[in-house]
């Protein structure tokens, strides 16, 4: 039985690295042998689709993040499987939003948030204090698409009753812990802009944070990422709402990369074991 790798974490029985370049047929072929195909958390969907094709096991399982891709696609899953959200409206171009909203103005209540599609670590979230907003907004929309991304979406804006919970999971084990905002902290309550961690506080609302995570990862497949939850501030003891799904996250508040790295093998050993293939 083999296990071939692209992740250099987890080397396996076979390391392969192809970034920046297609599989080769002798690595297509390679797939087709293998017991499991253990990816990286940059995989594309070109390698993620090849790995499917070609391997009953597939570790971590990423149909979910390339069938509804980026913040807009995020926000129509929460919609279908059924989970708490913020009430979202979302826009492929700014040229759509021009046209549903002939005056300029969204059909939700400020204050608002405006999230760009594709951006991440909190760089492309602003937000909308009253309609003033939505045009310096709208062409930070247009810069957005002339590098070739596109897409953007407002949310209502929600008060948080602490923070913003983050929800690891790895396989089977899931990990949470608070983001605060810090004394340089702008609006986007990100690690990477001086957000503070706290993994202590309201231990209670953790745990029910991490048992609605369990829940959507049963549904949906998906066991290797980090979601961001709130709850609301005027009713704190009501299910958490959902912001986002991160594919590729941060360490820091997993105690570093070390850290991360040792729990990853660990579960992927797991994951292994769960399916009779010896690593």
């Amino acid at each position: 039985m083999t296990v071939l790798s692209f992740h250099p974490c987890f080397p396996g029985d076979r390391y392969i690295h192809c970034a920046g370049r297609s599989l080769t047929e002798d690595e297509k072929a390679a797939m087709e042998h293998a017991s499991a195909v253990i990816l990286h958390q940059a995989c594309g969907p070109a390698l993620y689709t090849e790995a499917q094709k070609r391997c009953r096991n597939v570790f971590p399982d990423f149909s979910t993040r390339f069938a509804w891709p980026g913040k807009i696609g995020q926000a129509e899953l929460f919609s279908k499987i059924g989970v708490a959200h913020p009430e979202t409206m979302t826009y492929k171009t700014v040229k759509v939003f021009s046209e549903t909203h002939k005056d300029g103005r969204p059909s939700l209540d400020f204050p608002l948030v405006f999230k760009l599609d594709q951006a991440d670590e909190g760089r492309g979230v602003f937000p909308l204090t009253g309609p003033e907003d939505m045009a310096p907004l709208l062409d930070k929309a247009r810069a957005w698409e002339r590098t070739g991304q596109t897409g953007f979406l407002l949310q209502r804006y929600v008060p948080p009753f602490f923070g913003v919970l983050r929800v690891v999971v790895v396989y089977k084990t899931f990990v949470a812990y608070w983001r605060v905002a810090g004394a340089t902290t702008g609006f986007a309550v990100n690690i990477a802009r001086g957000a503070d961690i706290d993994d202590q506080a309201h231990p209670e609302l953790k745990e029910k944070g991490i048992a609605a995570i369990q829940a959507v990862c049963e549904k949906t497949g998906i066991n290797l990422a980090g979601f961001d939850l709130i709850f609301p501030a005027d009713r704190p003891e009501s299910d958490p709402l959902f912001l986002e799904i991160n594919y590729y996250f941060g360490r820091r508040g997993l105690g570093g990369s070390e850290r991360y790295y040792t729990l990853l093998t660990r579960e992927i050993n797991r994951w292994l074991k769960d399916r009779h293939i010896a690593a």
